[in-house]
């Protein structure tokens, strides 16, 4: 889907430690909006930086992307910052655009593990800034070291598997 939910905390956990093993979860759906009322021109909660189009006024309103993304979450944050300023991330599914996915990011697989697990870990820590919230952000920062080990040691054996 080129458009999603910007994710909760839980649904964000849920939707991560569940994906793979029951994909049609519930929070998994809800994240990526999968289900048949989501095939219709809406408003949500972001849309994918592979194509988007935005407003010259609404970008420079928020400060365009933000350079502590990289390759990952810039296009989440930018869609979360659009709606808190009041402007409408529309989705319409009659626009077709074809994504290659994945292209620039194959050669460099580790490192782009590791860069979606960090911008990960900085996106939530800005939703979670406050001194108080620091078990939140020290539980996200493990549970995405976590993740992070099992999508490095799976991208191992995929490299090995193909050199054999």
């Amino acid at each position: 889907p080129s458009a999603r939910a910007v994710p909760s905390l839980w649904g964000g956990a849920m939707h991560a430690g569940l994906h793979r093993i029951w994909p049609r979860n519930p929070w998994s759906t809800r994240y990526r909006l999968d289900s048949p009322e989501h095939v219709t021109l809406r408003d949500v909660g972001w849309l994918s930086g592979a194509c988007v189009l935005v407003r010259r006024a609404a970008f420079d309103a928020i400060g365009g992307f933000d350079p502590a993304f990289f390759m990952y979450f810039e296009d989440v944050d930018l869609g979360m910052r659009l709606g808190l300023a009041g402007w409408r991330n529309i989705y319409d599914p009659s626009a077709v655009v074809t994504h290659i996915g994945g292209e620039s990011t194959k050669s460099e697989s580790s490192a782009m593990i590791r860069a979606h697990h960090a911008s990960a870990t900085t996106f939530v820590s800005r939703q979670h800034p406050h001194w108080y919230q620091w078990p939140v952000r020290a539980m996200v920062r493990a549970g995405l070291g976590v993740r992070q080990a099992i999508a490095l040691r799976r991208a191992r054996r995929a490299t090995s598997a193909r050199a054999d």
